[in-house]
């Protein structure tokens, strides 16, 4: 085995350390251009973030739109199902009130007709004695010739 123990020429060595500044030139380029992709990438992902998230506050928007909708609608409804609901308490309110104004008139017709009936049987001779008395009237005024 040999050894390299001699020393290296000035122009082996410039062109060593040329090589060297080279390669570490050429490293340091690649890592800038490493860096501005990077950074590159992350713009676009941060755009691309922010597009979605714009996105999707409109999406969110359109549903708070659409859930104020229906809740509004719904309030509506329940609005007009209760003003239809009075307006029909109302109507069977006044039917009633017309109902127990014929049921007392014909409570009261039938409690006359009783009276009546209550009255012919209590008292049958002044029921009877009214009609003869009639018939009587009747037949004396056609006897003597008058008219009613």
């Amino acid at each position: 085995m040999e050894t390299d123990d001699k020393p290296m020429t000035t122009k082996e060595l410039t062109a060593a350390v040329s090589l060297l500044l080279e390669r570490e030139e050429s490293r340091i380029k690649q890592q800038r251009r490493k860096k501005r992709r990077r950074i590159r990438r992350q713009r676009e992902e941060t755009r691309d973030g922010i597009a979605r998230l714009g996105q999707s506050i409109e999406v969110i928007k359109w549903c708070i739109v659409g859930i104020a909708s229906v809740m509004a609608t719904s309030l509506l409804i329940l609005v007009i199902v209760v003003w239809q609901i009075g307006n029909e308490a109302q109507r069977i309110k006044g039917e009633v009130e017309q109902i127990k104004g014929e049921a007392e008139t014909i409570v009261e017709q039938i409690q006359l007709e009783a009276d009546l009936i209550r009255d012919k049987i209590q008292n049958p001779l002044r029921s009877l004695g009214g009609a003869l008395g009639s018939q009587l009237d009747s037949r004396i005024g056609n006897a003597l010739g008058l008219e009613e």
